[in-house]
């Protein structure tokens, strides 16, 4: 759980919406957010590590909500997370993730990607070596592509 610098994070709603996910993503092969969730997506962004906290502003989420290189460096460079436009009442928030948690950015992915309530998400589960020399399986997760017809 993140502790300090994200104050929406430790709400008990914001840490459910972490747990459900954490939870469809190790029990799902795919799932919507709108699924996952308890609540109505309208849409949702995907942010990797190094996120500028102006894009999110961009986006429509507080500045307080982002990671930044002079308040958590670590977190920073190394947490995904997903921003939650709920389709009605509840504020904007963003969900981080640790990279040994989930991962919404695979190498050679960028983020920002738009994302709807009912978009299908893939789930795959890849060994990942960390900087301290251990490894884990870590649950990668990505809009699945959409099908040729």
């Amino acid at each position: 759980m993140l502790v300090g610098h994200i104050s929406l994070v430790s709400c008990s709603d914001d840490t459910d919406l972490s747990d459900r996910l954490k939870e469809t993503a190790r029990e799902s092969q795919e799932f919507t957010l709108n699924e996952a969730l308890s609540i109505k997506v309208k849409e949702a962004y995907i942010f990797c590590p190094y996120t500028d906290w102006k894009d999110g502003v961009a986006k429509g989420f507080s500045r307080d909500q982002f990671y930044s290189i002079d308040d958590n460096y670590k977190a920073w460079e190394t947490y995904s997370g997903l921003g939650i436009i709920p389709a009605i009442g509840d504020e904007s928030k963003v969900l981080w993730f640790s990279p040994r948690e989930l991962n919404f950015c695979p190498t050679g992915y960028e983020g920002l990607t738009q994302l709807a309530g009912n978009d299908v998400i893939t789930v795959s589960v890849e060994e990942k070596e960390f900087a301290d020399g251990t490894t884990s399986p870590v649950r990668v997760l990505q809009r699945k592509a959409a099908s040729a017809q």
